[in-house]
């Protein structure tokens, strides 16, 4: 079942709708990620464009050779991750003003997560190397 979702920044200088299809959550312990948010990155894919209100707030750049990231200028919440030479994006999951459909399904670079962190969910859990060898990078 498809809802439509309200999302924003801390300050709600940036804001957005979108329709989610799923209510699958990720968690990144990459390095950058690490580095970025203090912890890890929960996020929530959506495939498609996103209409942004206060889209002048936005500041995007290059995190890597093969992603870039967005935050709001203001308040500076991140927005998203997404890879350069692909559709949608990885919206950070604490944007959604409704989470309670949210449900924990993967862990990536599990191999970097930090060992004060310990979380008790079944997920699929991917290694740097897997996720490598998986989109070639």
């Amino acid at each position: 079942m498809t809802k439509i979702h309200s999302a924003s920044c801390k300050c709600g200088k940036v804001s957005f709708e979108i329709e989610l299809a799923n209510y699958n959550v990720g968690l990144c312990h990459c390095t950058d990620c690490q580095k970025i948010s203090g912890s890890h990155f929960a996020n929530i894919y959506y495939k498609g464009e996103i209409e942004y209100k206060g889209a002048e707030y936005i500041t995007v750049f290059d995190s890597s050779n093969w992603a870039k990231r967005a935050f709001c200028n203001v308040c500076g919440s991140n927005l998203y991750y997404k890879f350069k030479d692909a559709e949608g994006y990885s919206l950070a999951a604490g944007l959604f003003d409704d989470q309670s459909d949210f449900v924990l399904k993967k862990q990536l670079f599990t191999d970097k997560k930090p060992a004060y962190i310990n979380i008790a969910n079944q997920t699929d859990d991917m290694t740097e190397a897997e996720i490598r060898a998986k989109y070639n990078f």
